[in-house]
């Protein structure tokens, strides 16, 4: 990889997130902007992870185990969770052939409110909503699509951003330094290489010490990614003193 003048090329190889990076370059100890160059990601977060694994039903969270699902297997794996936390009643869940909606049905007993929760996206209801003649039809449809955003957050590098979290009118106050979509399915390694043209940058007000600094991968709404061990690689330019 060329460098220029008065530049270094800073590249990091890990598989923790979040990480430190430490270096013993004295120049970067003095750096006037660094670049987001190079982002090898591999698409190893599961749909249904810490972050998703829990349908809220009346105020109790019901677990589906971390993994990689289809609908089908997820409907199965959901359903079983419910039947299990709604003993002696019972869940059907299915999909409408038509509206692509989960239809929720409880065998007895009383109707069941299902809420806001982790699962939201999953399932496609992002609201309270509570069944009528023990059935319940969400608002949305579900989606299991995974990883949509890379997004690289450091104290270190970044610059503060305020931005809405997705499927909420909340914000969140982040230090971000730039961001990629996950344009690879799972199982696959997201290779974006940026141009002087398309570098996402930060300009330091005057020199700024990166000798040490450190990193965190994130989703849209600001939660680190779940990578299960997976090995990613980050590469950054860093412009130095005497570097225009």
């Amino acid at each position: 990889m060329p460098t220029l003048p008065n530049t270094r090329i800073v590249q990091i190889v890990s598989n923790t997130n979040p990480t430190v990076f430490r270096s013993g370059d004295i120049d970067l100890g003095q750096v006037s902007r660094v670049h987001l160059k190079t982002l090898i990601i591999p698409n190893t977060e599961y749909n249904v992870n810490s972050k998703t694994d829990a349908v809220v039903i009346d105020g109790v969270s019901v677990v589906v185990p971390q993994g990689q699902y289809n609908i089908d297997a997820y409907l199965t794996a959901l359903k079983t969770q419910l039947d299990i936390a709604s003993a002696p009643n019972t869940f059907t869940v299915a999909q409408n052939p038509n509206t692509f909606r989960l239809v929720f049905t409880k065998s007895g007993g009383a109707e069941f409110t299902i809420m806001k929760s982790p699962a939201s996206r999953l399932i496609g209801q992002h609201s309270t909503k509570t069944s009528v003649g023990l059935t319940l039809t969400t608002d949305g449809i579900p989606d299991l699509s995974g990883m949509r955003l890379v997004v690289f957050q450091s104290y270190t590098l970044g610059k503060f951003k305020i931005s809405s979290l997705a499927g909420s009118t909340d914000t969140v106050k982040t230090v971000v330094l730039g961001g990629e979509p996950m344009s690879v399915p799972f199982g696959q390694v997201l290779k974006s290489e940026s141009t002087e043209e398309t570098l996402d940058s930060h300009y330091f007000n005057g020199y700024h010490n990166c000798s040490n600094f450190d990193m965190l991968l994130t989703d849209e709404n600001g939660d680190a990614l779940e990578l299960n061990g997976s090995e990613f690689i980050i590469s950054f330019e860093m412009h130095v003193k005497g570097s225009t």
